[in-house]
């Protein structure tokens, strides 16, 4: 499902979440999640949010907000709750590398 950011005349923005597509009906621009499998709006799909099309100057697509990670606190976390400090080195290619060099808590 894709996500919308509608702006309104009045500046507003209003966020439609679970949609697939967008069309104009009559005086409203309607909004619809379509059927599995389904890439069309038709009898399947179903109506998700409604809006007076004279009172909309953006329709945006936006995407799907990433899930975080769950690896772990990354080394410029660990920098900022000052467990750690950054070291740089050349590796054996001439690139170089960071990596953190963590404090001992003693």
């Amino acid at each position: 499902m894709a996500r919308y950011q509608v702006t309104m005349k009045d500046r507003s923005v209003e966020v439609i979440a679970e949609a697939d597509a967008y069309q104009q009906e009559g005086p409203m621009t309607t909004f619809f999640a379509t059927g599995p499998g389904r890439q069309v709006v038709d009898c399947w799909s179903a109506r998700v949010a409604s809006f007076r099309t004279s009172e909309i100057i953006i329709i945006r697509r936006v995407a799907e907000p990433q899930p975080e990670s769950t690896v772990g606190p990354t080394y410029e976390d660990e920098l900022i709750a000052g467990r750690g400090s950054l070291c740089r080195r050349d590796d054996q290619d001439g690139a170089a590398v960071s990596f953190l060099v963590r404090e001992n808590a003693s």
